[in-house]
C-alpha cells in the first residue's frame, strides 16, 4: 500500500489478497508425466459472495522416444516428447486509461465536492454548485476475470543436432471487466461509469523454436538459433451503445484496432465539394485540393451525407505485432566467440501521427 498518499484515502489502505495453491505431479519411468495445479483464490475487489475464484489446471506428456517401439528411428529422431495442457486463469485487476489500478470496483464511488453539480431551474437556466456527484455506480455482482487456456506442443531433437519446439495455444477470455455503454445517457446514468463483466476476447497462436548445435572439431563450434510467434486476437463480446454503425463496432475486431477515414482523393472544384457529402472534420472551410473522405453508411445501410467521426473504419494491423521473429548464429573457436541475433515483427500498423515530420511531438 501507498503510505505517501495522505489526500487519497483509497491508495493509503493495506491491500488483502488470500490464496490457497496445490499441486500434485505423476511421472512414470521418464514416459507418461501427469500433473494437476488447482488454485484457490479471493480478492478484496469483488462483493460478498464473489470475492472467491477455483482456477483448476492439468498437464499430460508423453516422452515417445523412450518406448520400445521407438529405437529403429533414433538415428533420425533423437527425442520426441509430445505435451498438452489445459487449464483456467484469474484476473482481479481493472486498470483505467492511465493504467492505475481502480481497487473496490464494486464499489460506488462519490466525488463530495465536484463542479459538475447543476441543476436548471426554468428555461435556459442552469445553476452550477459545488456538490456531490457519482463517478461510479455500485455494481455486487462483479466477480473474476476468467480466462481458459489450451496449449499442445511437441519437442524434437534431430540427428542429435537439431532442436525443434512447437507450440499451438488458443485461449478464451470471458467475463472481462468493461465500462458499460449499452445505457443512454437520458436515463440519467450521464458521465457516471457502470463497469460489469460484460466482453469476451479469442487469442489463438503458435510458438516457433529452432536451435542447431555442431562441434565441428577440437576448436571449432557453430550455433544457430531461431524464433517465430504469431498470436492474433478477437473480440467476441462487447457492450457498446445502441446503433453504433458496423465499421465502428468492436465486434469482430482485434483488439489495439487503428480507425481512421477513407479517402476518396481530392476536391477537385467547388462544383466537386458542393456535390459531396459536407464535411465536419475540423470544423473549417473545405477548399479544393483538400482530401475527400468518404461517407459510410449506418446500420440500416443509409447515409447520412455528412463525414463525421461515424465515418472512421478499422484499418491496417493492430498497433500490437501479431508476428515476432528472431534469428542468428553464434561461432566459438578456440578461446574465441562471436555472436550475433536480427529480431524484427511484422503483422503491425502505426498511425502517422503526433510526431515530427506528422505532426507536433
Amino acid at each position: 500500500y501507498d503510505n505517501n498518499a495522505p489526500g487519497n484515502l483509497v491508495a493509503s489502505l493495506p491491500r488483502r489478497k488470500m490464496g490457497f495453491a496445490g499441486r500434485l505431479s505423476y511421472d512414470y519411468d521418464n514416459r507418461y508425466m501427469f500433473e494437476v495445479n488447482a488454485g484457490y483464490n479471493g480478492s478484496e475487489n469483488f462483493a460478498k459472495g464473489h470475492k472467491w475464484g477455483f482456477f483448476p489446471s492439468v498437464a499430460v506428456g508423453w516422452n515417445v522416444s523412450q518406448e520400445n517401439f521407438f529405437e529403429p528411428l533414433k538415428d533420425v529422431i533423437s527425442n520426441l516428447k509430445l505435451r498438452a495442457s489445459y487449464g483456467l486463469v484469474g484476473n482481479d485487476q481493472l486498470l483505467d486509461s492511465s493504467g492505475g489500478l481502480i481497487r473496490f470496483i464494486y464499489m460506488s464511488d462519490i466525488t463530495l465536492q465536484s463542479e459538475n453539480a447543476g441543476f436548471t431551474t426554468g428555461d435556459k437556466q442552469q445553476i452550477t454548485l459545488n456538490g456531490p456527484v457519482y463517478t461510479r455506480y455500485q455494481n455486487n455482482d462483479l466477480t473474476w476475470e476468467v480466462g481458459e487456456k489450451l496449449n499442445v506442443g511437441f519437442d524434437m531433437q534431430l540427428f542429435n543436432s537439431l532442436n525443434v519446439t512447437v507450440d499451438a495455444f488458443r485461449e478464451i477470455r470471458r467475463d472481462i471487466f468493461q465500462q458499460r455503454y449499452s445505457i443512454p445517457n437520458y436515463l440519467g446514468t450521464a458521465s457516471t461509469a457502470v463497469y460489469g463483466n460484460l466482453a469476451k476476447v479469442k487469442n489463438y497462436g503458435f510458438d516457433l523454436s529452432l536451435d542447431y548445435g555442431k562441434q565441428i572439431n577440437k576448436d571449432l563450434a557453430i550455433q544457430f538459433k531461431g524464433t517465430f510467434t504469431f498470436a492474433r486476437n478477437e473480440i467476441l463480446e462487447y457492450d457498446e451503445a445502441p446503433g453504433v454503425r458496423p465499421s465502428l463496432s468492436n465486434i469482430g475486431k482485434k483488439l489495439n484496432t487503428i480507425y481512421g477515414y477513407v479517402t476518396d482523393g481530392l476536391y477537385i472544384d467547388q462544383a466537386d465539394i458542393a456535390n459531396s457529402p459536407s464535411s465536419t472534420l475540423g470544423n473549417i472551410a473545405i477548399a479544393p485540393g483538400d482530401i475527400k473522405y468518404v461517407d459510410q453508411p449506418d446500420r440500416d445501410g443509409v447515409y447520412d451525407g455528412k463525414i463525421t467521426s461515424d465515418d472512421r473504419v478499422a484499418m491496417g494491423y493492430p498497433t500490437v505485432p501479431e508476428i515476432v521473429y528472431g534469428f542468428g548464429p553464434s561461432i566459438s573457436y578456440k578461446n574465441w566467440d562471436f555472436s550475433f541475433f536480427f529480431q524484427g515483427v511484422a503483422n503491425t500498423s502505426l498511425m502517422m501521427s503526433g510526431f515530427a515530420p506528422f505532426g507536433t511531438q
